[in-house]
């Protein structure tokens, strides 16, 4: 709804999505038959998942680098960006990439993870802020919605739309954020030994039964970034 609503996105349109996930095939069914929708991907492994559930001609998936796009300048009408730039060394380089293939006036829509907006309750903060901080080794740039708009303004885009997205769980169980992200940390953690075994052990313990008791609760905020590129001799915003 996002991409069609606030992208201007439209039939017959080309979107270019870096790293996959189930909107993909929303964006094929918003640019139509007549429309061309690029997912590009890092991993093979997620490339070769991605194909196999493919069932649309105007979708299409290329290895690929954020950094280093494999298409013509000024080729996409919308670019998007989901939980990608924070993991990107060099996050100016992928955002000026990402103005090359667009055309004038084409929308780009960058959604992002401040780690700093997580709150998760523990009777243990020290434990939880250690885990914590151990856990921003995962990522290049743990809080880069912080400092994107000078960067995208920096890359000659004019800002349209800032706005979040927030994630909250009052239970740790399956089918919740927060219940694969404690997996996904727990072992990120453990197999870099940031954190003593038996901390990580009882952190995770300590969660399961908060949500047990009906004390649990998580919460953590996605920023997102609706930008444009100008056309030639408008001014950025």
């Amino acid at each position: 709804m996002l991409c069609n609503n606030d992208l201007g996105s439209f039939g017959g349109s080309r979107c270019l999505r870096a790293a996959l996930n189930q909107s993909r095939n929303q964006m094929a069914e918003v640019v139509g038959s007549a429309g061309r929708v690029l997912g590009i991907d890092v991993s093979e492994d997620l490339l070769a998942f991605a194909r196999g559930r493919n069932t649309r001609t105007s979708l299409t998936y290329e290895l690929g680098d954020a950094l280093e796009l494999k298409v013509p300048n000024a080729s996409f009408d919308v670019a998007v960006s989901a939980q990608v730039l924070e993991y990107v060394d060099d996050v100016d380089r992928a955002i000026a990439e990402m103005s090359r293939v667009l055309k004038p006036g084409g929308r780009a829509l960058i959604m992002n993870t401040d780690w700093d907006r997580v709150g998760w309750h523990s009777s243990k903060p020290e434990r939880m802020a250690k885990v914590r901080k151990a856990w921003e080794a995962h990522c290049a740039h743990p809080r880069l919605p912080q400092t994107l708009v000078p960067r995208l303004r920096a890359a000659g885009f004019s800002i349209v739309e800032l706005g979040t997205f927030p994630i909250v769980n009052a239970r740790l169980e399956p089918g919740t954020y927060s219940y694969g992200l404690v997996d996904l940390i727990r072992d990120f953690v453990a197999e870099r030994g940031t954190v003593e075994l038996n901390e990580l052990a009882a952190w995770d313990e300590e969660l399961h039964t908060l949500s047990t008791e009906g004390r649990y609760f998580f919460s953590t905020t996605r920023c997102f970034f609706v930008v444009r590129k100008p056309v030639v001799s408008e001014p950025t915003l």
